[in-house]
């Protein structure tokens, strides 16, 4: 399972770096990554037919993580490469504040809480299950299928909310206009440069929500 892990891990950081001219927003990564989560699924149901000490078992398994740890590579790695190259270009007016070491620490530190709460939480609730079912079927189906299917639905919904990102691959260009014609940035186009500030933090909707 672990090698099988690592290896969608692969290659879902190898596709984004390959695709990366096609898809210039990480929002098709992200939708790849929620529906991949579904295939959680199979796991309460091919449970009741695994054998003891069968290997062929184990490699179904493993084939099965691939395309999921796919999805978490390519949407972890695309959307940190977009946060990172929309703050770069943000106006710092402190110079003793980053705009990107600020937000970048504050995901990370709050993946590592949540992921911390999260383990033990979930990890206690399956221990509990199986010292009353004897088995962890009933912890699979709650935390395997029903958890990550309203994870897919969250991440799904977030993606639809960016104006221009409801397209299956939105181009920036796209995502840029509707966004600025949002803002009320639209009429000013027309005037030189002189006359209107430098607006490369709206060109990313990520500032705008």
């Amino acid at each position: 399972m672990v090698s099988g892990s690592n290896l969608g891990e692969l290659v879902g950081a190898f596709f984004v770096l390959v695709s990366s001219t096609a898809i210039e927003t990480p929002f098709p990564f992200l939708r790849f990554d929620a529906l991949a989560l579904l295939i959680v699924w199979a796991l309460p149901v091919y449970s009741h037919s695994i054998q003891p000490h069968k290997r062929v078992y184990a490699w179904r398994i493993a084939a099965m993580f691939i395309p999921i740890s796919m999805g978490w590579a390519a949407g972890d790695v695309s959307l940190s490469a977009f946060i990172q190259s929309s703050l770069a270009q943000m106006h710092d007016d402190d110079s003793h504040v980053s705009p990107l070491g600020s937000v970048m620490s504050f995901l990370y530190s709050s993946y590592i809480i949540v992921y911390a709460v999260l383990g033990t939480v979930l990890g206690t609730y399956i221990d509990n299950i199986f010292i009353k079912d004897g088995n962890i079927y009933r912890a699979l189906v709650n935390v395997g299928g029903v958890h990550f299917t309203v994870l897919c639905v969250i991440i799904i919904a977030a993606t639809l909310t960016p104006l221009g990102a409801r397209h299956l691959n939105p181009k920036m260009a796209k995502v840029n206009a509707e966004a600025g014609e949002a803002a009320g940035i639209g009429v000013q186009e027309d005037k030189s440069e002189e006359e209107v500030p430098n607006r490369s933090y709206l060109n990313h909707p990520i500032h705008q929500y």
